[in-house]
């Protein structure tokens, strides 16, 4: 069975999420900073519109040779 265009981006978002939070950050006194879930999503969200842009270039180049 074929995935949708739609479910083929919402699991690379969820993956670029998951990559997001296992980078969690360590202060010099040995803990973790709060994870700030608004600013992951929004990193996902331009990781995403730059892999869509990059995909369509690709095809682009190709479509043309």
């Amino acid at each position: 069975m074929e995935r949708t265009e739609q479910e083929k981006w919402s699991e690379r978002y969820f993956q670029v999420c998951l990559a997001l939070i296992s980078r969690t950050s360590i202060t010099h006194y040995g803990t973790s900073t709060a994870l700030n879930v608004g600013d992951i999503m929004s990193k996902a969200d331009r990781i995403i519109h730059a892999l869509q842009d990059k995909e369509k270039e690709m095809f682009a180049k190709y479509e043309n040779d």
